[in-house]
Order: C-alpha cells, then sequence, then structure tokens
C-alpha cells in the first residue's frame, strides 16, 4: 500500500481491500452519513426558540414598531438554522449521498495522466478522468505510472488507489 496515497485520500489497509471486492467500508462511509439529530436536541432548541419568540412578539405587540417585528422574524430564521445545518451535506450532494447508500465500488486500471488546467486538477486513468481533484490527491499519484483507482461510480469519488500488479496495469 502506497503511504502516500493512503494519507491524500485517507484510506487504510482494510478499506483498500473492501474497495477491491466492490464495497465502500464503514469507516469510508462516515464522513458522508448525516449525523443523528437526538430528539432532546430538537426540543431544547424549539424550547427556547418559542420562549424567544413569544419574548420579542410581546415586546413586538407592546411596543408597536414595525422593525420590531422584523426582529423577530430574524431570530426566528437564526433560531431554526441548527436544524438545517445538521442535513447540509445530505442536502448539498445528493449524488454523492445516492453512491454511498448503495455500497457500490467501481474500479479502473490504468496507466496515469496528471493535468492541470488554470487551478484545476484533473487525473486520467486509462480512459476514465476525474476533474477537479485536490492538490493533495493529484500530487499523491505518478505521471505514467499504471494505478487501480476505486471510486464511487455516479459520483466519481475517489475512494482509494494502489500502484497496479503488472497484469492489470496499461
Amino acid at each position: 500500500m502506497n503511504d502516500r496515497l493512503a494519507r491524500a485520500l485517507k484510506f487504510t489497509a482494510a478499506d483498500l481491500e473492501q474497495n477491491r471486492q466492490g464495497r465502500i467500508s464503514a469507516a469510508q462511509r462516515q464522513p458522508y452519513t448525516t449525523p443523528p439529530v437526538s430528539r432532546i436536541a430538537v426540543y431544547v432548541i424549539l424550547g427556547h426558540g418559542a420562549l424567544l419568540l413569544g419574548l420579542l412578539g410581546a415586546i413586538a405587540v407592546v411596543a408597536n414598531q414595525p422593525v420590531m417585528w422584523l426582529v423577530l422574524g430574524i431570530v426566528a430564521v437564526m433560531g431554526l438554522m441548527p436544524l438545517f445545518l445538521t442535513r447540509s451535506e445530505f442536502l448539498s450532494r445528493p449524488v454523492v449521498q445516492d453512491d454511498v447508500n448503495r455500497g457500490k465500488v467501481a474500479q479502473v486500471c490504468g496507466v496515469v495522466s496528471l493535468t492541470m488546467e488554470g487551478k484545476r486538477y484533473d487525473l486520467r486513468v486509462g480512459t476514465y478522468e476525474f476533474r477537479g481533484v485536490s492538490l493533495k490527491v493529484w500530487g499523491a499519484f505518478k505521471q505514467n505510472i499504471a494505478y487501480c483507482v476505486y471510486y464511487l461510480p455516479r459520483s466519481g469519488v475517489i475512494l482509494s488507489a494502489e500502484e497496479c500488479p503488472d497484469d492489470q496495469g496499461a
């Protein structure tokens, strides 16, 4: 196992073995799972929100100032933000989330070609191209060396990679 690739892609030997078998490991699944929001946290947030909104609403009624209703609205929106932020990864990358839920890992083997266009780093393995990889990942591969790259099939997220055995390369 190549340590430079393992550090750049954040995988272990156990992850690599699972990927070779076409499966995503539990450790690789972890960063893409949405953390559960406990009921007590929801009740605490909603309870504090109701108390604060009630207080601000009472002040707005007594003060009879339209700007207080605006303050009330802003506070209400900000109070609900934690409930939405905990689901942001799931909402912002549904294709990745779907790939992770399916648990299937694809493999491509071939000679690597590294290209850079402006600030975008691309990695071609055989005929498959991974566009916009990080500089750290891009720098972990060596030009014109054969690799097997394990990735999520729909989203193209690279999970692990290894130099190909002689019979699988080019």
